[in-house]
């Protein structure tokens, strides 16, 4: 019951950001907070830990999130604010003179905000040269880059898995599957192929599943915490862009978009009748 008033709760805070900074990456934030509620919450559930630390991004264990697709990094301070029932980091997103800005920017005093990212194909390089550093200082540092299927088709995205699996890199992609990009379906514009079967060839351990169950995404969540690996793995979340109000799920034009008429008070309310 809580992961379910987290997710609502991520939500409001991701569309009251939205309506206040005049627009937002509202359909893929909404796709990839149900997995950032249940990894913040296991993670909290199962150490102890203090909410301030956890919150502050203080703990020198903290699983490091690289979002490298940076344009939906919202999702991870309304997953932050939900769950430990503050404001500061929607707040500030956008707000004159934060350092919360459209996209991640590094912050050496906050493990939740590692590297600067957001140019697509770059945060999953960024991953490796941290899960190889931590490899040659033999920590167990756990380091999860989040990418989109329509960001897979860079290069660099393949080479970043190539490296990683030669490597032996402790290190979890997760692909946020929504089958969308900005103007369109990846399907339709640029087909990934068979995804799993592809990611398997390159030597990875690759898991297709539910991104929106709370039973796949826990089995997900506590692998990837409480597992010691000496190779990466990948986990295909096959997603819903704007998931969670009817009339944004699917719609490509909620990759990025300002209100229009009743639209904010309409999701708002949708969201409070669940």
């Amino acid at each position: 019951m809580k992961q379910k008033h987290y997710k609502q709760k991520a939500r409001e805070l991701i569309l009251n950001v939205a309506n206040r900074v005049g627009g937002s990456h509202i359909g893929g934030s909404f796709s990839i907070v149900d997995f950032l509620i249940h990894l913040y919450s296991g993670y909290r559930e199962t150490n102890s830990v203090t909410d301030e630390e956890f919150y502050n991004g203080n703990l020198a264990d903290l699983p490091r999130i690289i979002f490298s697709k940076g344009h939906c990094y919202l999702s991870q301070l309304a997953a932050l604010d939900a769950i430990f029932n503050k404001n500061f980091y929607t707040e500030n997103y956008l707000a004159d003179g934060s350092e919360f800005f459209g996209h991640p920017k590094k912050n050496k005093s906050n493990n939740h905000f590692l590297v600067s990212a957001g140019a697509l194909g770059q945060g999953l390089t960024f991953g490796n040269g941290l899960s190889l550093s931590n490899k040659f200082l033999d920590n167990n540092i756990k380091i999860i880059s989040i990418i989109g299927d329509g960001e897979f088709n860079e290069g660099s995205c393949t080479e970043a898995l190539l490296f990683a699996s030669q490597h032996k890199l402790n290190h979890s992609f997760v692909i946020d599957n929504n089958d969308q990009m900005s103007l369109g379906k990846t399907s339709k514009i640029f087909n990934l192929g068979f995804l799993k079967s592809r990611i398997e060839a390159y030597g990875l351990e690759c898991y297709d599943i539910d991104g929106h169950s709370d039973e796949a995404l826990d089995t997900c969540i506590n692998k990837i915490l409480n597992t010691n690996s000496n190779h990466p793995c990948v986990y295909i979340l096959n997603t819903i862009k704007g998931k969670g109000v009817s009339f944004m799920e699917g719609d490509s034009k909620w990759h990025h978009r300002r209100f229009k008429e009743n639209e904010f008070i309409n999701a708002i309310n949708e969201l409070n009748e669940k």
